[in-house]
């Protein structure tokens, strides 16, 4: 389980615990650890208008953000990070996808792996690879929530440091101030539902976090078993009808977040009124108040030690993960709709060639 205390939780020398290194290939930054991630920006989309995405067989260390970011006056965009920690024994790679990869040469393998990976993705959506300013635009906005950009120097290094220099962090007991903002964060636990509350925080400048801490199956199986070892003990039939559909085709450490930058006047009305939303949703959700730290920090692109807990959470497709839009939502009642007036057209047809009327 990973710890906090392995980045800090004080805020000074915020860089020391970002682990944002520098961008070393137009579209892949490495960090200081040795892992790397790529970020693919992409239009929103549903299984239900298009084909599921191929089948990728990720394992341990490799993870996923999907981040949905809006600034007040700005069209919301969203993004896949796709991140891998490299496991090395004796010079070889244990988690690559394909078997005989080098540690030296891991970096190009990464990079492969990603330009093949979107090749699969924009059969289904329109999506493409970001590079140098593109990645800093997005990781500035993830760390100071829109209060901060910086320009890509010449040599694109030392990134935790210049990304950070200028936003002014402090931690209360429970609390996270940005700039002098307080953030608010919620975690949820019904991602089936969370895409329809965008529309009801137009007014306000938000990210919503989702990430996949990556298994494969035999590792969630496994990881699942070792958790629920203790349930049901003496009912274990009962105990694989609670497990059994846990797992998918994309299994993980699960968390779904949505974070708000408040000033003092709007803090408590807007808290009341995220409250009411999420209510009426009937969404289970959390406002975060012992945890808030270790729940913003696994929310940054590239910070996989935060927040990292059990149980296994499974997808049975990449798209349940992904964020979807209320204007593809709306496209599909209309193509239902269509549908319908179509077969209700063809039944009126039959009934008057048969006699029928």
């Amino acid at each position: 389980m990973a710890s906090l205390n392995e980045f800090g939780l004080q805020s000074t020398a915020i860089e020391e615990w970002l682990p944002w290194g520098g961008i070393i290939r137009p579209s892949v930054m490495k960090q200081k650890d040795g892992s790397m991630f790529s970020i693919i920006t992409y239009d929103p989309y549903t299984t239900d208008l298009s084909s599921t995405l191929p089948l990728w067989e990720f394992r341990r260390g490799w993870v996923m953000w999907n981040e949905h970011q809006h600034a007040v006056g700005s069209q919301a965009q969203d993004y896949l990070i796709i991140g891998w920690n490299p496991f090395e024994t004796n010079g070889r790679i244990e988690n690559a996808l394909r078997p005989g990869i080098m540690a030296a040469g891991s970096v190009d393998y990464f990079d492969q792996e990603i330009h093949r990976f979107l090749a699969d993705f924009q059969k289904l959506t329109a999506a493409r690879l970001l590079e140098y300013q593109e990645i800093m635009d997005v990781l500035s906005f993830s760390l100071s929530m829109g209060e901060d950009r910086q320009e890509m120097p010449d040599c694109p290094l030392y990134m935790d440091a210049l990304l950070s220099q200028n936003v002014d962090f402090e931690f209360g007991s429970n609390d996270v101030f940005i700039n002098g903002k307080r953030i608010c964060a919620v975690s949820l636990f019904a991602p089936d539902g969370a895409n329809d509350l965008y529309q009801q925080l137009e007014h306000v400048t938000y990210r919503h976090v989702r990430r996949l801490l990556l298994f494969n199956k035999k590792q969630a199986k496994h990881d699942l078993l070792k958790y629920t070892s203790r349930w049901f003990p003496t009912r274990s039939v009962i105990r694989h009808m609670a497990t059994d559909d846990l797992f998918g085709d994309y299994n993980g450490y699960y968390t779904d977040t949505l974070l708000f930058p408040l000033d003092e006047e709007h803090d408590a009305p807007f808290q009341a009124e995220l409250r009411g939303i999420l209510n009426q949703a009937e969404l289970p959700y959390i406002v975060e108040e012992y945890n808030l730290k270790e729940v913003f920090w696994g929310s940054i692109p590239g910070l996989f030690l935060a927040n990292a807990y059990p149980p296994v959470t499974g997808f049975h497709d990449l798209s349940e993960f992904l964020h979807a839009t209320i204007e593809i939502k709306e496209e599909r009642e209309d193509i239902l709709e269509q549908a319908e007036g179509s077969l209700n057209a063809e039944t009126a047809s039959e009934k008057i060639e048969g006699g029928e009327g």
